[in-house]
């Protein structure tokens, strides 16, 4: 039994009234705020792809779902600082070059010899989006990727018995700094239940 499926997705995000009106919101001096008129619709344009099936025989189940987004003309703030100064002046503008990947998966099957249920469950996430400082576009890079193992044996009216590992990689990257931020979770747990 398979089952595949294809969506897409387009859809815009018009700018508020605020972010449209050239006027300077000075309320707070230390943060002023300032409309764009030349500000455009941003645009995205989603695509995903799934599938998934379903061996009776074999006792089998796998799925994958693959999913990528992109928006044209984003609208994104524009942090101005002030040298020498406490001031600060935030104006929207538009940028390009924001998207993001995300793939989930997995597969789950049983060893008859030792009458376990096994599921493993790779995933993997990447995105970049535009930041404006200074009317400078930098862009932050996020990768997240993983493995689950699942392991799981049951006897009716006796027992049900579960373990668990959750593994994890993530990084951080701007393109304003060389360094970026990387680490690892690892999650373990065990469950059991006797009757």
């Amino acid at each position: 039994n398979h089952n595949l499926r294809f969506n897409y997705t387009g859809n815009t995000s018009q700018p508020t009234v605020n972010q449209l009106q050239p006027l300077r919101n000075n309320n707070n001096v230390f943060n002023q705020y300032i409309g764009n008129p030349d500000l455009k619709p941003s645009f995205s344009n989603s695509i995903n792809i799934s599938h998934n099936s379903y061996n009776f025989i074999k006792d089998r189940w796998m799925y994958q779902s693959f999913n990528i987004r992109q928006t044209s003309n984003a609208i994104t703030n524009n942090v101005i600082f002030k040298p020498g100064s406490a001031e600060t002046t935030i104006q929207p503008i538009n940028t390009n070059g924001n998207y993001s990947i995300n793939l989930w998966s997995g597969v789950g099957f049983k060893m008859k010899k030792l009458d376990t249920r096994i599921n493993i469950n790779p995933n993997f996430n990447y995105s970049r989006f535009a930041d404006v400082i200074n009317s400078i576009t930098s862009y932050s890079k996020n990768l997240s990727a993983g493995l689950s193992i699942y392991l799981s044996k049951s006897k009716d009216k006796k027992y049900d018995i579960s373990l668990s590992n959750d593994f994890s990689y993530n990084s951080n990257k701007t393109s304003q700094q060389r360094s970026s931020i990387n680490y690892y979770v690892n999650t373990v747990s065990a469950d059991v239940t006797i009757y």
